[in-house]
């Protein structure tokens, strides 16, 4: 079983969601909600508000039609005169969207099975399947009892039952942000068409993983879904297995962890940027670092280092970039990718810039856009507002910018680390949900530490202009975010965990991590080797509901122990990680549904949903790890808990931690007092 390779084959059904799908019901929609509206002296709304309002069930359509009058009894009175209108006049203009007969009728002659899926009650489902698709497909689900509507998945598994077919082999196909998390929860494949009821726009921003944008697309899909490309049969062939034995409880761990990433990226920029030779100690080594400091090597930058000694030295120019025609490669590191673009930009000069081909899907439009308001010029090589391009610049003489933090916290992290370059300084507004972000917090501390001046006002950060700013020697603290698998291991297996040169007063933000230890019983004390987390006497831990947007890599690590909690566990607030090393959003519900356990997505909380589950309902898996360090990492976890699972290609952790695997398998190999040594 241990030796089992995945096989990749055709789609066997499509499950359809039904309004905007389907059927085009906007027009009876928006003429219920503006009769029920003018009947208590309310203002209608156009199409295209209606549009808006829609796809979440007509209860919500009609609130926020409402809006802002919000009064329960208001909203009663209007409700029942909307409901029994359209009850009426639900088909008066009601109709299949163009092309879909036709799409319906070829999947039937092609043997496709096909279902419905809706949020409206089974019997207004039964209507609309006797009216226009009885004679296209047999299985048509809405809600009812024991059934709850979508996101749940519960509309998609019953079909799925009735047309005896498996989430693998199966495709959904809706119109919404409310389908892609549907067929995320039931462990499916998902295409979203762009005729219905969203834009393209929000679909992308939901993580959307394919679109299309006629019906007949579809069929194309469909029959090119069972053909293995060159490149796929490789990965099956080449990506080893790491399987986990289960790991003994009760055990005193000590263990070191490589540098933090996020600080040795800053301080490689930092210290290029500085006035004079700054050493660094306890560098971490990595494909990001080695990436970042092999594009320092490229622009000029006398650079010494010793990767026995953790250290790097570097010989800082003051803000001038030593060969201004320079080609780089940043490899799949976000951080350089993001900080070396907007140095670039600032300095000025012709540069080429390249990246893996996972960098090269990760979003970098809104600053390039910014860059591009400012007077860069960029020539894309691929896909525009992506890696690869060319950039062309005389400097940035803006006094201010604005950049939203929604999708990385790295673009503003970038422009306020390189506003330093500027003579006259720059201030960045920053804007979005995530402008009091942990990272953000990090780059302004490590500024202040280099010299820098900076004052924070609001959302207003003021970067004086000063190129003599720099220090010495610079330290780098320990990796917290890589701590935290050890820490994670305290409640899950019951052991003792210290992490040498961790401490409360780290300024990473994943330190937040611990407190949630500390929340469901963990004992914690900051000893002189490091915070050591105990979890020995803990019988059993609480789920939880918490906000993980400012600590949001330890999402997949909290993922891995919520299973055996004794209650279910709520993440919120991290839809950014959709756009990470992968959509880890759907990475997380995809295995962690593969192995048993129930989860799924709640979009109204940005977050997901992970029901406990017992170690006997953990069936044996090999976990995908999507090219992601972090999945590796933490789903590496579940293996030490179980013995059950495998990681795919675990070499994937080289991108910050090269040698985790070699630690777990050290402390594995010790059967009492465990310790490990980076």
């Amino acid at each position: 079983m241990k030796n089992q390779t995945k096989e990749k084959k055709a789609y066997q059904a499509v499950i359809f969601d039904l309004d905007g799908t389907l059927l085009n019901t906007l027009e009876d929609l928006k003429d219920s909600v503006n009769y029920a509206l003018r009947m208590y002296h309310k203002k209608e709304r156009s199409l295209e508000e209606v549009r808006n309002f829609v796809g979440n069930g007509v209860e919500k359509l009609v609130q926020r039609a409402l809006m802002p009058d919000q009064d329960e009894k208001t909203f009663t009175e209007v409700f029942a005169v909307f409901k029994a209108y359209y009850e009426e006049h639900c088909n008066d203009k009601t109709c299949l969207y163009p092309g879909i007969a036709e799409l319906l009728t070829s999947l039937q002659k092609k043997g496709i099975k096909t279902a419905i899926v809706s949020n409206k009650m089974q019997e207004g489902v039964d209507v609309l399947y006797h009216l226009y698709f009885e004679k296209y497909l047999k299985v048509a689900i809405g809600a009812s009892e024991g059934i709850r509507k979508k996101p749940a998945p519960d509309t998609a598994r019953e079909a799925l039952r009735l047309l005896q077919v498996s989430e693998k082999d199966a495709l959904y196909v809706g119109d919404s942000d409310v389908d892609i998390a549907t067929a995320r929860n039931a462990g499916m494949d998902c295409v979203s068409v762009t005729w219905g009821f969203r834009t393209v726009e929000e679909l992308q921003a939901a993580g959307a993983a394919a679109m299309i944008n006629r019906p007949e697309e579809l069929l194309a899909l469909i029959e090119t879904s069972g053909k293995e490309t060159e490149m796929e049969r490789e990965m099956e062939t080449a990506a080893p297995v790491k399987w986990l034995s289960k790991f003994q409880e009760n055990r005193e761990i000590t263990v070191s962890v490589p540098g933090s990433k996020s600080i040795t990226n800053r301080a490689l920029l930092l210290a290029a940027l500085s006035q004079g030779t700054c050493h660094l100690k306890g560098v971490l080594f990595s494909d990001d670092s080695r990436g970042f400091l092999d594009c320092l090597i490229k622009l000029g930058f006398n650079i010494e280092i010793n990767e026995k000694k953790k250290e790097v030295i570097i010989e800082g120019t003051g803000g001038r970039i030593p060969d201004r025609k320079a080609s780089i490669n940043v490899r799949s590191a976000g951080t350089a990718a993001r900080f070396l673009t907007v140095m670039l930009a600032m300095a000025g000069g012709d540069y080429e810039l390249t990246a893996s081909p996972q960098m090269c899907k990760r979003p970098m439009e809104p600053l390039l856009s910014l860059l591009e308001a400012c007077g860069v010029t960029f020539e894309f090589h691929g896909e525009e507002g992506h890696f690869p391009f060319a950039l062309h610049s005389d400097g940035i003489h803006q006094k201010e910018v604005r950049i939203d933090t929604k999708i990385s916290s790295q673009f503003a992290s970038a422009l306020l680390m390189c506003a330093a370059m500027k003579e006259d300084g720059l201030t960045v507004i920053l804007e979005g949900d995530r402008s009091e972000g942990a990272y953000i917090k990090m780059t302004l501390a490590m500024m202040r530490q280099f010299g820098i001046e900076v004052e924070r006002e609001g959302r207003k950060c003021i970067v004086s202009g000063n190129a003599s700013f720099g220090v010495p020697v610079y330290e780098i603290e320990p990796d917290v975010s890589g701590a935290c698998y050890f820490y994670a291991m305290a409640p899950l297996l019951k052991t003792s965990v210290i992490v040498n040169g961790v401490h409360e007063n780290s300024i990473q933000g994943d330190i937040a991590f611990l407190s949630v230890l500390s929340k469901i019983g963990c004992k914690m004390e900051d000893t002189e080797k490091g915070i050591c987390v105990d979890g020995r006497l803990l019988s059993a831990y609480p789920g939880q509901t918490l906000s993980m947007k400012d600590f949001s890599d330890q999402t997949m690590t909290m993922a891995a122990i919520a299973p055996f909690a004794a209650s279910e566990t709520r993440i919120c607030d991290i839809e950014h990680i959709r756009y990470q090393e992968s959509d880890r959003m759907k990475a997380i519900i995809t295995e962690l549904n593969r192995m048993g356990v129930s989860c799924e997505e709640i979009p109204e909380e940005k977050g997901i949903l992970i029901r406990p589950v017992s170690e006997d309902g953990i069936r044996e898996t090999e976990v995908e790890t999507y090219e992601d360090h972090r999945m590796a990492m933490a789903f590496s976890l579940i293996g030490l808990k179980t013995g059950k699972i495998g990681i795919r290609n675990p070499g994937c952790c080289r991108k910050t931690f090269e040698n985790y695997f070699e630690l777990i398998e050290e402390l594995q190999e010790n059967n009492h007092a465990g310790s490990a040594e980076q």
